[in-house]
């Protein structure tokens, strides 16, 4: 086996290649040479460390894309809540039918602190709540 002193054309060529994950013997038809040289390449400290230190630069590509996308879906789910608390809102306030603004109230809530929260802190919507939770709104828009 022959022990690379410097990368070749040829060598990123195959670089490239094996980060796409082809495999030895598609590399070796894409490059022209013989899968064994291919293998020679790859296995060589240089080739080696040149495709540990390229592997780490895309791995922290898609983990900074990743990150922006975690951000950005989180943004969406955030305002899309905020967006589904105001019809409700609305629907409480508007409605004068008090099934509709029950059903609100506890949309609100469920939205607020998880399905079945007010089941387990034993909290029945009534006129009473609906009033303060619509004053809590009200007081935390003008914060």
């Amino acid at each position: 086996m022959h022990d690379l002193t410097r990368l070749l054309p040829r060598h990123f060529k195959i670089l490239d290649l094996a980060l796409a994950g082809l495999a030895v013997k598609d590399i070796a038809q894409e490059v022209g040479v013989e899968p064994q040289t291919v293998s020679n390449v790859i296995n060589s400290p240089i080739f080696q460390g040149e495709l540990a230190r390229r592997r780490q630069g895309l791995n922290a590509e898609v983990n900074s894309q990743l990150g922006s996308s975690i951000s950005e879906a989180r943004n969406l789910i955030e305002q899309k809540a905020k967006d589904a608390v105001g019809v409700h809102v609305e629907l409480m306030q508007d409605s004068f039918d008090p099934a509709v603004r029950q059903r609100s109230a506890s949309q609100i809530l469920d939205l607020a602190f998880g399905k079945d929260a007010k089941a387990i802190a034993g909290v029945k919507i009534d006129n009473c709540q609906i009033n303060l939770l619509l004053q809590a709104v009200e007081e935390s828009r003008d914060v």
